[in-house]
């Protein structure tokens, strides 16, 4: 007879004869028990957990009516109270399970006990080196001889990535894996790895790259060594770039401005370039509420090149005075965060209230009183006195 546990489900068998079911807390949903051929013809019995699963329980139970079921029900249950004369491990080794293994709840020399039994498997799936595990049963003279089987989880061990074209590349390609030694291995977690490296290197302007993956397993150590192999491909070119809204300059003028120039390389600075390129271009025109965003980036196969669009606002002129007091402009624009901040808003100016009161104080002028108003708004000019 085989209790089991499947991965996050619940299952539960119909009571026959000398059939016991066990509930079981703690991050384990449930246990159940089938028939086994093969249990029943060496005369053993099985107890297993498996982790939970995110797909929800379910339920299973063996027929109410089996002759088989009756020929099987020889489980371990029907050996409690009997001394366990042996234990021992497959699947994960006695020595890397150390020293817990002298340390379960079922332990050598102590009669057979289901509830023992059912928290060594806990102890045993605690230690998170197995993906699922089991123990099994057979008649050893006058007691019991039980055997934990487990399927060994896999960990991450070495990550290496080479082949990239850059002198930084395969580092950053190696990080966009997330790919962690020690964490446990999935084949999820390798997919998900291999689509962020693709994302990276089509950020760096390579959409056509070839990723290849070698494992080289050392079970001893339940490692996974992975080496990823890549071939970059083609990297990409600035190809057109379009500017939509008031951008106040040409298409031209834009693009001396956002250093997108005709047939350059692609890198993943290109982008964050442009922006701050124009971004710089509307301050020093004193254009401190001007927007400027991609909105989007298509790359063209045939022609191996990136085309941009982009959507820009230079918004109003902003014009700062201060008035009852002397101060360069200069230190006009040092002391108050709308110029450094490149944006016009109330915390902002108020903050320039106190900097400047600050700033009068360290003159000496400790009475000093510092306020703000926005003299005339309109859509060419904003003053701020």
């Amino acid at each position: 007879m085989i209790f089991r546990t499947k991965q996050g489900a619940v299952r539960c068998g119909i009571l026959l004869a000398c059939v016991v079911v066990f509930g079981i807390k703690g991050g384990i949903e449930g246990w159940s028990q089938s028939a086994s051929q093969s249990a029943a013809q060496a005369g053993g019995g099985a107890v297993s957990q498996a982790p939970p699963s995110a797909a929800g329980p379910s339920t299973t139970a063996l027929p109410a009516t089996s002759a088989r079921s009756e020929a099987e029900a020889n489980s371990l249950a029907q050996w409690k109270g009997l001394p366990v004369r042996q234990i021992s491990f497959e699947g994960v080794g006695a020595a890397r399970l150390s020293p817990l293994p002298g340390h379960l709840a079922q332990a050598e020399g102590k009669p057979l006990d289901p509830e023992d039994l059912r928290k060594s498997l806990r102890q045993l799936f605690a230690t998170g080196l197995f993906e699922t595990v089991q123990v099994a049963g057979s008649r050893q003279q006058d007691g019991v001889a039980l055997v934990f089987q487990g399927t060994p989880r896999t960990f991450i061990g070495t990550v290496t990535v080479d082949g990239a074209k850059g002198a930084t590349l395969n580092t950053q390609l190696q990080r966009a894996s997330q790919l962690a030694p020690g964490a446990r291995f999935t084949q999820a977690k390798l997919s998900r790895a291999l689509e962020q490296m693709r994302q990276t290197l089509a950020r760096n302007g390579f959409h056509q790259p070839t990723i290849t993956q070698s494992m080289t397993p050392h079970h001893e150590e339940q490692l996974l060594d992975i080496a990823f192999q890549v071939a970059s491909g083609p990297q990409a070119r600035v190809g057109t770039v379009q500017v939509t809204g008031d951008s106040g300059m040409t298409a031209d003028e834009f693009r001396h401005h956002a250093h997108l120039r005709t047939n350059a390389h692609v890198d993943h600075d290109t982008v964050n370039r442009a922006l701050a390129g124009v971004l710089k271009f509307y301050r020093a025109q004193e254009r401190l509420e001007a927007e400027i965003k991609l909105e989007s980036e298509l790359y063209a196969a045939d022609a191996r090149k990136s085309n941009f669009r982009f959507s820009a606002s230079r918004g109003p002129l902003v014009k700062v005075l201060v008035e009852g007091a002397s101060i360069s402009s200069e230190r006009t624009k040092h002391v108050i965060p709308i110029f450094e901040e490149g944006t016009v808003d109330d915390d902002l100016l108020n903050e320039g209230n106190r900097r400047l009161r600050d700033y009068y104080q360290s003159q000496g002028f400790f009475d000093v009183k510092v306020d703000h108003e926005v003299q005339s708004t309109s859509a060419e000019k904003v003053s701020i006195l």
